[in-house]
């Protein structure tokens, strides 16, 4: 009798432990998300579909320079209507963009005009929009109020200019602001010394527009810092590195060369954007996306590179664009370069 009733009370806790199991399986089974199946269609024709926890759609994957016409609507967003690239659209295609909050202040004064934006995609086909110029720009007539414009008053983009700084000076350049806040590391290799490698010099400076302003770490050999439609490198360090002998951060003088990000553009009278405007238009013929701010096309193979005179990269960085990024993918990116 005894041994019946522990038989009776195992299989009873039995029963009740298993159903526990089965109705937390049962609670994470309801707690997963099931997003629906539906695609987004990117400027450039390809789809992202939605996913995570919250079902957003995936950030499309071609970034690049877009031209349309600039919108917005009774809430205050952004937006450019564009060509779509399906032959068979009626509508323009919407494409939302999402500028910084001070840049965006001055945008709303050429609402319905035809604007060239440039930037990443964060969600979906909204554009983190991070370079900004009238399309008049490119024709010759005087462009709309730009926050941090580089642009002359006759509408084309000013001549590159050279700026020495030392620590703690600061210095302007069409526009921008770029002050030296300090030399963080010198290992650039001392006349008459072999070495295995140049070296660099690293520096930390504040950049600022009349609306925006940030402060980064750049390297003297890294590739130009793109930043409010201007590009920044470092074209000189004085003086030179001295074996065993330390500097002080009061002895460096750092050269920064700015420019437009528009390149082929400049305040110059003999100056001409045929070529400019050629490439792009050749770049669309071969189905690519064409990105003005770095000359190049992407989504086209080599021979359609060569046919219109361009030279194909099979492995190009992911962050060539970005050289101070604290991530980057591990991937080669194939791109015509014009």
């Amino acid at each position: 009798m005894k041994s019946k009733v522990i038989i009776f009370f195992s299989i009873l806790a039995i029963i009740i432990i298993a159903g526990a199991v089965i109705q937390k399986f049962s609670t994470l089974q309801t707690t997963e998300t099931a997003c629906t199946e539906e695609a987004l269609m990117c400027p450039d024709g390809s789809a992202v579909g939605r996913s995570g926890p919250e079902c957003v759609f995936s950030a499309c994957t071609n970034p690049g320079s877009f031209t349309g016409q600039l919108a917005q609507s009774p809430d205050g967003a952004y937006y450019l209507h564009m060509k779509s690239v399906l032959p068979e659209a009626k509508e323009p295609y919407i494409m939302p963009l999402d500028f910084a909050a001070a840049n965006a202040l001055g945008y709303a004064d050429i609402v319905g005009q035809e604007v060239t934006v440039s930037g990443s995609f964060i969600n979906g086909n909204t554009l983190l929009t991070t370079v900004y110029m009238p399309t008049s720009t490119l024709t010759g007539n005087t462009p709309a109020t730009n926050p941090g414009s580089n642009t002359s008053n006759g509408g084309r983009v000013m001549a590159p200019k050279d700026i020495p700084l030392k620590v703690g000076e600061t210095g302007d350049g069409l526009g921008l602001e770029i002050t030296l806040k300090s030399v963080t590391n010198d290992s650039r290799c001392p006349p008459a010394v072999q070495c295995i490698q140049a070296g660099s010099v690293t520096t930390l400076i504040a950049l600022a527009t009349d609306s925006t302003a940030k402060t980064v770490t750049y390297v003297s050999n890294a590739e130009p810092l793109v930043y409010e439609g201007y590009k920044i490198s470092i074209v000189d360090v004085t003086p030179a590195a001295r074996s065993g002998v330390p500097m002080k951060s009061s002895d460096y003088t750092v050269t920064f060369h700015v420019e437009s990000a528009l390149t082929g553009i400049v305040d110059n009278p003999n100056a001409s954007v045929t070529h400019s405007k050629t490439s792009a238009t050749d770049c669309k013929k071969q189905g690519g996306t064409w990105d003005e701010i770095h000359r190049e096309c992407g989504g086209i193979d080599a021979t359609k590179c060569t046919a219109i005179g361009g030279e194909f990269n099979e492995c190009g960085s992911a962050c060539r664009h970005n050289p101070n990024a604290e991530m980057c993918t591990m991937q080669c990116v194939q791109f015509c370069q014009l």
